[in-house]
């Protein structure tokens, strides 16, 4: 089988390779902690494991969640936050689809589920409880995976997703399958100069 030049590219090189091996934490604002807090962790399931009091002016309090994978996500909470924009690829989120004017840092945060089942639980959970929620978008490539789009209170975009590795499809996955740019940057074709 011959590759064409995009499917060629490096997916990792140097020193550094496979060292980082997830997220030590993430960070996002929120106006009403209290309100955020019943959001992430009564609705979502992320247990609390570290509060933060009003020790700089640029915010209020901080909050660090757990995901079930030990990984952190922290809302900070600032009367000084503006309310972010809408996702450039908003058509998926069910509150709008006007266009994004100003896109920003972070798009939107989007965490993992193992199986198609728990997509589909946290998606009627979420409606039940109110939550504008998005119908479950199910990957084209051949094997399941899915996803789903919401907010949070403050409007942060979210997006709960799962690539259901019990799916034996997966065996046998070319993750070349996912390098589709005819044209994607040089740097992808080079090895790194930094630990040359």
């Amino acid at each position: 089988m011959t590759l064409a030049a995009h499917q060629k590219i490096i997916a990792s090189t140097g020193a550094a390779a496979g060292k980082i091996t997830g997220f030590n934490h993430l960070v996002m604002l929120c106006t009403d902690l209290n309100r955020s807090t019943r959001f992430y962790r009564d609705l979502l399931g992320l247990r609390v494991v570290r509060t933060q009091p009003d020790w700089r002016e640029e915010y209020e309090r901080q909050y660090f969640f757990e995901l079930g994978n030990g990984e952190l996500f922290a809302l900070y909470q600032s009367k000084h936050m503006v309310p972010p924009e809408r996702p450039l690829v908003n058509s998926l989120w069910p509150e709008t689809s006007e266009p994004t004017h100003r896109p920003q840092k972070l798009d939107h945060l989007a965490f993992n589920v193992d199986t198609m089942d728990d997509l589909h639980w946290f998606q009627d959970r979420l409606a039940k409880n109110g939550v504008d929620v998005s119908k479950v978008w199910v990957s084209e490539a051949g094997f399941l995976a899915g996803r789903i789009y919401f907010s949070d209170p403050d409007g942060n975009p979210l997006e709960i997703a799962t690539y259901e590795k019990n799916d034996p499809k997966w065996a046998t996955f070319d993750n070349r399958a996912w390098l589709r740019e005819e044209n994607p940057v040089p740097a992808l074709f080079e090895e790194s100069e930094i630990d040359r």
